[in-house]
């Protein structure tokens, strides 16, 4: 029996009544996708195609878990015995979703990490089929050194992104003139499990980050949960959202006219995780990335968020030793986020001479960073 007949068996089963609907809760679609195109996509190809449109297990984990059970086709296939049911719900609401023309993409923006390996992690913007990720870790002296990719879809529906990865040098984070420069060294993938699991994978030349060997290797990662007491912020990608009435931040954030420079903003309840990406004031000229962190919380029911500024230092990014991570995190100045919507803000910052920074007190007014406008990752 090939697998069309298999489909055309659930379509059959859904039709004559041999299978009712259960009483299921219902499913979640952007998880649905994920489960769709790990355990379905190799056979079925895109839920989107014409013949997908009109399957009846849309909607309907009765008869997919019925087709899963009985159709030889299927029965066959190790990993769909273990579905739960709960994942065929998940599956089955998002093909509803298909069908009824607004299939819910899953979105991965945020702040993601490992967590027996404290100290680093990578900030997600998630925009379409594409995704910027920073990169926030070590070199291999512990100073903070950070990597840059614009992963792109590998395959339409999927759930791998894949993209050339850069360093960048340039002018330093208190006296930003001139413009900064970026080099290839390698390549990676991320590849999510689901909404919040997932792996990043990558490839990095011999000399990055003073690495005397080439480096590959893949970290399983996670979100990142900022504040238990609070739900994570659930995101979408929209055609064109009014950005200004977002009441949550979560995103890439930087001022077009210092291009190379910007903040993340992991937004959960009443605080923010900022991690500052720019470039250290050692010398003349382009210098050294570095990264700076905030723990910012909301000042009453304001929309300003203030809290101290760190420089940290920890294992190397290649061999990573939880003796190596350095604590506490120096405090070299404070922050202060002001939004007066939801996509303009100003960064005002103070560095009080700690940390081998120079004293500075600047002010930056910021936006959020888009890949192709008007279209645009809203979170709430």
């Amino acid at each position: 029996m090939s697998a069309w007949r298999a489909i055309s068996l659930i379509l059959l089963s859904a039709t004559t009544g041999v299978v009712a609907p259960a009483a299921f809760a219902d499913g979640d679609p952007v998880a649905g996708n994920t489960l769709y195109q790990a355990h379905c996509f190799v056979c079925h190809g895109l839920a989107s195609d014409n013949q997908f449109k009109i399957l009846t297990g849309a909607g309907n984990p009765s008869a997919i878990l019925d087709a899963i059970q009985n159709a030889p086709e299927m029965s066959r296939v190790a990993d769909l015995a273990t579905l739960t049911v709960a994942n065929v719900t998940d599956i089955a609401a998002y093909l509803l979703a298909v069908r009824s023309g607004t299939p819910a993409a899953p979105n991965y923006q945020g702040l993601w990490w490992k967590a027996d390996e404290s100290g680093w992690g990578v900030n997600f913007a998630h925009q379409g089929d594409q995704i910027f990720a920073t990169w926030y870790t070590y070199d291999t002296s512990g100073n903070a050194y950070w990597l840059t990719m614009l992963a792109g879809l590998t395959t339409p529906g999927g759930n791998a992104y894949h993209g050339d990865i850069y360093v960048s040098v340039g002018p330093s984070f208190n006296n930003f003139a001139g413009a900064n420069a970026s080099t290839k060294v390698g390549d990676g993938t991320i590849t999510f499990s689901d909404a919040n699991t997932g792996t990043f994978a990558y490839n990095l030349n011999m000399g990055t980050g003073g690495a005397t060997t080439a480096i590959s290797q893949s970290k399983p990662i996670t979100r990142f949960v900022l504040d238990a007491s609070s739900a994570q912020p659930v995101c979408s990608y929209q055609s064109a959202p009014d950005l200004t009435a977002a009441t949550n931040y979560q995103d890439l954030w930087w001022l077009p006219s210092e291009s190379g420079w910007g903040a993340n903003f992991a937004h959960q309840g009443n605080t923010i995780y900022a991690t500052w990406y720019t470039y250290d004031a050692k010398a003349a000229g382009n210098n050294a990335p570095l990264w700076l962190a905030a723990l910012l919380t909301r000042q009453g029911t304001t929309n300003v968020f203030s809290g101290n500024m760190y420089r940290t230092s920890g294992a190397r990014f290649d061999n990573f030793k939880a003796s190596d991570v350095v604590q506490p995190a120096t405090v070299v100045g404070n922050a202060t986020l002001t939004f007066a919507d939801g996509n303009d803000a100003t960064f005002h910052y103070v560095t009080n001479g700690t940390g081998n920074l120079p004293a500075a007190d600047q002010t930056k007014s910021i936006t959020r960073l888009l890949f192709a406008p008007p279209a645009a990752t809203v979170c709430q």
